[in-house]
């Protein structure tokens, strides 16, 4: 399929009003249900194109003759000639749901379409290139009147004869063409505009075919309707009821276009259908001069007469529903002739009194309805399957809506009653409570009653409710897992079978967790699961480059010594006992630090600075303090794995002069000292020195005394320490 775009610019036009009279009702004695048809207006012309908003007080009419398009906003009480309307021959017109948005056709190839009402008009050329329309025959759109499509009639793949569509209110098209596609008659459009039917054109052997609207394109496939000459198509506004006219009568399908059925005793209605906008009643007529209308039942398998004649001398040349409940309709006529009000008095009410599989339970489509019986108890049931996440919900919103849809929109679902498996069921019409939205138990059963819109139609339905038991199927570890205490860097990613070629997670280890074997404290392994429901089945730890292929009997990690490069393969399998993945877990331990660097010494104040200045490469230094000084703080800091300061406290020597006089030195045990000179609590920095000594060398008396610190590097780190 080849698509084109073709931009179409906007034109305003003059408006000029004229008013028509009404002429008097007369009064046709149908067959079956008494019929009104009453003249709207006093304009002779050909009415094959009328449209209706949905509540049937906007009506365009445009005419196949030399003559404007005319309007009325008062159910066709009055009209207005719209002169901003081009003068042509038009072919069909359609109408937004609020009447605001219009598009007609003509056989010129061009669209023209109001957003207005039909005051103003702006005419789109589809018949230049790329796009080659030319005898447009039938246009439709959305209830919002943006989505459009118009039908070709015209042959040749260059002169037309395709489907044209435009999702943005006509200012851009595509045309939809196939070489070995027929000519386009007739299109039907769902109110959404997501959906389309489309007949071909002439005694072209062609199926209806219906279009889909998604990922912003049409896409078409053929139904079962058979191959036929088709006159007419129309669609319920959801595009679920389908009637198309053909010269062997009236197919209709009730369920979307998936089967189609020949109504029978309709061989005259080639003519023109609509559908009123509840999607329940239908009206087909018979073209022939003098031709009568027809209604049908809901079910759409029968259609009744419902005017004894038409006009005399003249037959119908269009149909538009007026209302929402089928009482009242606007028909044209075909050749010379008027538009006419047609009310349907006592339009037969629906018997329906069915539900669809639309209906849910906590959010659960229904598998099947069973079969309904006019009698409690009676005939089959139905059943439908839910999770019990949806069986324990209260709440009746979002995703767990219990909502029975009926297919009438006439009828009524009068009550709605669960029970618990076996409980009888006979006061279902007096005293047991209808269903508010409880918690569902499993084969609980749910009975529906459902009254027709005829109000004396009655089924009753039995679902029995299924609840199954959700079993997880996550077999994934958690990223909580550790190796000797230590936690997983990743856990990379699993296979769903034992393979080599694994997307491995890892974990890194110090030397002394890789050496642990006890497995307790800081020190366990432990490969936790993500669902509670899920198992670690088995654990394997492997040498670097080791083979997995006995995986399912080598033994199982027992918390043995880890070293650099070793692997764990871990297989874990879901609650469900069939979803199972393997993982592999690639260990690195690092070596033991063998050197450390003092990075800074720093001393408190109450003493001179050091001497030599600070360098990491000297680890020997001096200072000065006076004698009122009792403390100092030395404070260093250290770098390499594992190391540590270690304060400790030591003996040492220490000289002083006993006075002026004498230069001998005394050495005296620092216990000695302490008992005559001020107390010193010393807290020694002590860094790798063999024997780490603190020297203290008194001058006179009254003078400054001098601290030496050797230091070195240890094994231990502590951030201060005191002399």
């Amino acid at each position: 399929m080849r698509t084109h775009k073709v931009q179409v610019s906007i034109a305003k036009r003059l408006v000029v009003a004229l008013s028509l009279a009404i002429f008097p009702a007369v009064a046709l004695a149908g067959p079956s249900q008494a019929t009104t048809l009453t003249v709207l207006n006093s304009v002779s012309n050909s009415w094959r194109a009328i449209a209706s908003s949905a509540d049937g007080t906007k009506l365009v009419a445009a005419p196949f003759g030399v003559d404007n398009i005319y309007t009325s906003s008062d159910s066709g009480g009055t009209w207005t000639k719209q002169a901003g309307s081009a003068v042509k021959y038009y072919t069909s017109i359609a109408s937004s749901t609020d009447g605001q948005t219009l598009a007609a056709v003509a056989s010129d190839g061009f669209v023209y379409i109001s957003t207005d009402s039909g005051v103003t008009w702006v005419n789109h050329n589809l018949s230049a290139s790329p796009l080659f329309a030319s005898q447009l025959r039938t246009v439709v759109m959305s209830g919002d009147g943006t989505h459009l499509a118009v039908a070709d009639v015209a042959t040749g793949s260059a002169s037309g004869g395709d489907l044209y569509t435009s999702t943005d209110l006509g200012s851009t098209w595509i045309r939809d063409h196939n070489s070995s596609d027929p000519s386009w008659l007739g299109l039907t459009m769902s109110t959404d505009g997501l959906t389309m039917y489309a007949i071909p054109y002439g005694t072209d052997a062609y199926p209806v075919i219906k279009g889909s609207y998604s990922a912003s394109a049409w896409h078409w496939n053929t139904t079962t309707s058979g191959s036929h000459t088709w006159k007419t198509i129309v669609a319920s506004s959801d595009a679920s009821k389908i009637v198309a006219t053909s010269t062997l009568g009236i197919y209709y399908s009730t369920d979307s276009g998936s089967t189609w059925t020949l109504a029978p005793s309709t061989t005259s209605l080639t003519g023109p259908v609509s559908v009123a906008s509840d999607g329940v009643h239908f009206v087909a007529i018979d073209p022939s001069s003098g031709g009568a209308i027809y209604s049908s039942n809901p079910s759409l398998s029968s259609w009744t007469q419902v005017s004894s004649t038409g006009i005399t001398g003249k037959s119908w040349g269009s149909v538009v529903s007026a209302s929402s409940d089928g009482s009242k309709w606007i028909v044209g006529t075909y050749s010379a002739g008027f538009i006419y009000k047609l009310d349907i008095n006592g339009v037969p009410l629906s018997t329906i009194a069915t539900l669809t599989l639309a209906s849910t339970v906590k959010g659960q489509a229904v598998s099947s309805l069973g079969t309904p019986s006019s009698s409690l108890g009676a005939g089959t049931t139905g059943s439908v399957t839910i999770t019990s996440a949806k069986a324990s919900d209260t709440s009746e919103s979002g995703s767990f809506v219990t909502n029975f849809v009926k297919t009438d929109s006439g009828a009524t679902i009068n009550k709605v009653v669960k029970y618990a498996f076996g409980a009888a069921t006979t006061n279902f019409g007096t005293t047991d409570s209808a269903y508010t939205g409880g918690a569902i138990a499993n084969n609980d059963l749910f009975v529906i009653k459902v009254t027709a819109a005829d109000g004396t139609t009655v089924l009753y339905y039995r679902i029995y409710v299924v609840v199954t038991t959700t079993v997880s199927t996550d077999a994934t570890l958690s990223v909580s897992s550790t190796v000797k205490g230590q936690a997983l860097i990743s856990l990379g990613t699993p296979n769903a079978s034992l393979s080599s070629s694994f997307a491995a997670g890892s974990v890194t280890l110090t030397a002394a967790k890789g050496a642990d074997t006890s497995g307790t404290g800081s020190y366990v392994t432990s490969f936790a699961e993500t669902d509670s429901g899920a198992t670690v089945n088995r654990v394997v730890k492997y040498a670097a480059g080791a083979s997995i292929s006995d995986f399912a009997t080598d033994p199982t990690y027992a918390n043995g010594a880890i070293s650099n490069g070793d692997f764990f393969i871990v297989k874990v399998t879901a609650a469900d006992g069939s979803t199972v993945l393997y993982y592999k877990i690639v260990v690195s331990v690092t070596a033991p630090a063998t050197t450390s660097t003092l990075n800074s010494l720093t001393i408190s104040s109450g003493s001179d600075a050091l001497s030599p200045s600070f360098s990491s490469g000297i680890h020997s230094y001096t200072t000065t303090v006076a004698n009122d000084v009792d403390s100092i703080t030395v404070t260093a800091s250290f770098s390499g794995v594992g190391e540590t300061v270690q304060i400790t406290q030591t003996q040492f020597q220490v000289a002083f002069l006993r006075d002026h006089s004498h230069s001998q030195l005394e050495h005296l045990e620092l216990s000695q000292f302490l008992r005559r000179h001020k107390t010193v609590q010393q807290q020694l920095i002590c860094l790798q020195s063999p024997e780490p000594e603190l020297q203290y060398l008194p001058g006179q008396k009254g003078a400054s005394m001098v601290l030496e610190t050797r230091i070195g590097l240890v094994s231990h780190r502590a951030p201060t320490g005191h002399i």
